[in-house]
């Protein structure tokens, strides 16, 4: 089943710019179980969701978002506003304002998952109110896909550097070749996929040939990172039940940190893939049945 897509318009702080949504509709509608969002990494965009998407769809709505500057998203005219914050506004516009939901699963690859986890961070109880609740928490259960509250420098700067580059191709097929020599630690496995994979991570020129989807302006404010992030107290505030996804060869989401995020927080459940780095691609029958099962 293809996506449905759409566009939302969002401004807040910044000026309006236009959001790119799929939806996978689902056919079961006597299922109570709340729509997924989807929030794909820092180079990436929506379309990095279609398998887990399709399956998820079985029993619930499925939203999968491109963040400004990626995909079909419009590009900002300031290079200042790609923050988290205003990412953050962004869903929380289209969830809330747009599409009407009082409550949702989060899936979030990456950059995704931090704007999961910053959203989550919201949902603390109010003690003042009745009861100590304001209502039913926006993020039933967060899905973290190789991110956590602390990211490595050297890590960082390996992000920023490839995520700046200005990248042309004469054909797909040179494109296919980036892809496999980037994105390696993603673990594609199938010829198919990884077509599909490079014909969405470029975009074509107008004289002809290909470059990339995204605004290389997305790696400034990882650029201008001098250490190591910890955002601790983002996770140590979340509440709801959280799955923690690993790479094995991970080098944005340590061993070390992955279990300190075990005994923490909310104590996420911790699942590793071997044969990938950062991040499981979320394509294989595994992978995907984590996440279902996770989400059930």
């Amino acid at each position: 089943m293809q996506p449905l897509s759409s566009f939302i318009t969002c401004s807040g702080a910044i000026a309006p710019h236009r959001i790119h949504v799929l939806k996978w509709p689902t056919q079961d509608h006597n299922s109570s179980l709340p729509p997924v969002i989807c929030v794909h990494g820092l180079t990436r965009m929506a379309y990095d969701f279609m398998d887990v998407a399709q399956a998820l769809s079985a029993k619930r709505d499925v939203y999968s978002l491109s963040m400004p500057g990626r995909g079909e998203s419009d590009w900002l005219s300031d290079a200042e506003q790609y923050i988290y914050p205003n990412y953050v506004a962004d869903c929380l516009h289209i969830i809330k304002d747009e599409l009407k939901l009082s409550q949702v699963d989060w899936l979030g690859t990456s950059m995704g998952g931090l704007i999961g986890m910053w959203i989550a961070s919201l949902d603390r109880r109010d003690a003042s109110a009745p009861n100590g609740a304001t209502g039913p928490a926006l993020i039933r259960k967060l899905v973290l896909n190789d991110i956590g509250p602390f990211l490595p420098l050297i890590a960082i700067q390996r992000i920023a550097f490839y995520a700046s580059r200005v990248v042309n191709f004469n054909t797909i097929e040179e494109a296919e070749r980036h892809c496999r020599a980037i994105y390696a630690d993603f673990n594609i496995k199938s010829d198919k996929a990884w077509r599909f994979f490079a014909e969405k991570t470029v975009r074509a020129k107008p004289e002809g040939g290909f470059t990339l989807h995204y605004d290389p302006r997305i790696a400034k404010a990882f650029a201008d990172v001098k250490e190591d992030v910890n955002v601790w107290p983002l996770y140590d505030a979340v509440t709801c039940p959280t799955l923690l996804l690993r790479g094995a060869k991970s080098d944005v989401l340590s061993k070390e940190i992955a279990q300190e995020m075990t005994q923490r927080g909310p104590k996420a459940k911790l699942v590793t893939f071997a044969d990938c780095g950062h991040v499981p691609a979320l394509m294989d029958d595994e992978q995907i049945k984590t996440v279902s099962d996770f989400l059930a």
